[in-house]
């Protein structure tokens, strides 16, 4: 376990990735890594280097359960108007629409992040709502990307017969994927 020094002391987000990534420690030795850098920061009167370390994990944790709070409120407004309509009187030609998202009304009171900034759903612009798609749309090809990614490596892997790109060391290997 890294231990707190004068010059450089890694967040717990840091630490735990780290140590997960390499498989160095199961989750119970981890965290009594974490709870005696805690003690020694309590122990030193540190409580501001404290919450400086901690910061990041417990900002990513809040983000996590900000989002699960999020899908269930939209998941349970679904639920509730689910086969409901939604009529709309068109501002400029008078007719009246029909959306098939009434969900839409129920989750006025969702915070909604958008360039850095939060506001409430109910409360966002239209200009604020196409800066959202726009947002939305960068994660979306970045995740299209992504998956192109795993289906050509899972290609290779299938082709070499090997379960991970680092089996792949030898030329002959190489040259049959290159075929």
């Amino acid at each position: 376990m890294v231990t707190k020094t004068e010059t450089y002391t890694p967040t717990v987000y840091g630490m735990l990735r780290h140590a997960f990534a390499e498989q160095q420690l199961e989750r119970e030795q981890a965290l009594a890594g974490l709870k005696a850098n805690v003690e020694t920061f309590v122990a030193d009167g540190e409580s501001e280097e404290l919450w400086t370390w901690l910061w990041p994990a417990l900002n990513g944790f809040a983000i996590t359960i900000n989002a699960q709070m999020r899908r269930a409120e939209m998941a349970r407004a679904a639920e509730e108007n689910r086969g409901a309509h939604l009529k709309v009187t068109n501002a400029i030609t008078g007719i009246v629409e029909e959306f098939l998202v009434p969900e839409i009304l129920d989750i006025r009171r969702v915070s909604v992040r958008v360039n850095g900034c939060h506001m409430l759903f109910g409360d966002m612009t239209v200009e604020q709502h196409s800066a959202k798609i726009d947002e939305l749309q960068i994660h979306i090809d970045g995740a299209v990307e992504s998956r192109d990614k795993h289906k050509i490596a899972k290609e290779i892997l299938d082709t070499a017969g090997v379960n991970t790109l680092n089996e792949i060391t030898d030329e002959a290997t190489i040259s049959s994927i290159n075929k």
